[in-house]
């Protein structure tokens, strides 16, 4: 209810996922439960040609996919303060039995190994204070850019920033909250 093709989500059969992936038109994807989940290319680089920032909630395995299609974009992982918190969180959401978080917590520990390939790594301790670190982050390397085409200068630069979820560590909602009605970014779903 309320999501709206398009807009918020672009809705595709199996069949044309695919095709797309064998064009080339997604960033990066996953199959879950049958089901493909990606970010289309398309997306992504209207937005960046509107200087707008685009944060992709992604998990590392679209990493060095990302990384190699946009050179300029900043890697962020968002880190746990500890295991332990982050078994404790993924309890106390409800919505998983003990085999599910267990497994939950193995993909963590893996995906934690990745985090040097990262330019950058958030402690997730606080939701308002993550977001601020991420948006500080964001600035000062949109700051390292020429001015965006047209002349006109200003922090708002083209800028691919993807952000590696360790366990689902940080409440996304919280982070957009703070960033999309600043203007400082846009999300792209599907």
């Amino acid at each position: 209810p309320g999501e709206e093709e398009g807009v918020n989500y672009y809705y595709m059969t199996n069949a044309q996922f695919e095709e797309k992936l064998a064009r080339g038109e997604i960033l990066e994807h996953v199959n879950y439960c049958g089901k493909y989940y990606g970010t289309p290319k398309s997306e992504v680089d209207r937005r960046i040609a509107a200087g707008t920032t685009v944060v992709l909630v992604i998990e590392v395995v679209g990493a060095a996919n990302i990384k190699r299609m946009y050179p300029e974009s900043t890697l962020v992982f968002i880190l746990p303060p500890s295991m332990e918190e982050l078994a404790s969180r993924l309890r106390g959401r409800g919505t998983e039995d003990e085999a599910a978080v267990q497994k939950r917590l193995a993909r963590a520990e893996e995906e934690l190994r990745e985090k040097d390939a990262y330019d950058f790594a958030i402690v997730n301790d606080d939701a308002r204070r993550c977001a601020v670190e991420l948006y500080e982050i964001l600035r000062a390397r949109q700051s390292e850019w020429p001015p965006k085409a047209g002349g006109k200068g200003g922090w708002r630069v083209p800028l691919v920033a993807q952000v590696a979820v360790s366990g689902a560590t940080i409440h996304f909602d919280k982070l957009y909250s703070y960033l999309v009605p600043q203007g400082l970014a846009q999300r792209v779903h599907t």
